[in-house]
């Protein structure tokens, strides 16, 4: 990507190193400072969070130093954007680990292998969808019914479908090969 009156911020290596640089930082936060696997108190949840938001500071201060007052400011709104978003995924953490009932202690590892799983998947369902839609153009079409479909049926969605997930066949599977409770 090329910005007006700036250096290239999506060169291979850039990528690469700040790949390089979450990859490193999500093996310490789970390998090593989250071996142990306790509840954390309200204060070090508070105090993780600030060194987190702090490590993303010091993020956009070496883009403010390496590629302009622009792209730094481009990083603080992305960054903040995402943040906003991420609010509403903490209410369906919430209810997810009640219906599965998992653990305060397990809660982290579950939430952070949740999360990894689905960046990758996104990465590679956008990578897919990109080399498809670039391929063959039509489908933005059948994209575009499978939305509509989907946007009809939640609309239409009865509370009393009957739904009971613990019938879900990723579930079952779920249930063989990790320790799960009822609740």
């Amino acid at each position: 990507m090329q910005l007006a009156g700036t250096g290239s911020v999506g060169s291979p290596m850039a990528f690469g190193g700040f790949l390089a640089l979450i990859l490193a930082l999500l093996a310490l936060d789970l390998g090593v400072l989250r071996r142990n696997q306790k509840e954390l108190t309200f204060r070090q949840a508070i105090g993780w969070s600030a060194f987190w938001v702090s490590l993303a500071a010091g993020f956009n201060a070496f883009v403010w130093y390496a590629y302009g007052r622009d792209v730094a400011l481009m990083f603080t709104a992305g960054y903040l954007l995402e943040e906003a978003l991420s609010v509403d995924n903490v209410f369906v953490f919430s209810v997810i680990f009640s219906f599965f009932a998992v653990p305060r202690e397990w809660q982290h590892r579950v939430l952070f292998w949740g999360i990894l799983g689905a960046l990758l998947l996104r990465g590679v369902f956008v990578g897919l969808g990109a080399a498809l839609i670039h391929r063959f153009e039509w489908v933005l079409y059948v994209f575009g019914v499978v939305l509509l479909i989907t946007g009809v049926k939640l609309l239409r969605h009865d509370d009393d479908d009957g739904f009971d997930p613990s019938s879900n066949l990723l579930v079952k599977a779920a249930r063989r090969i990790t320790p799960v409770t009822d609740a």
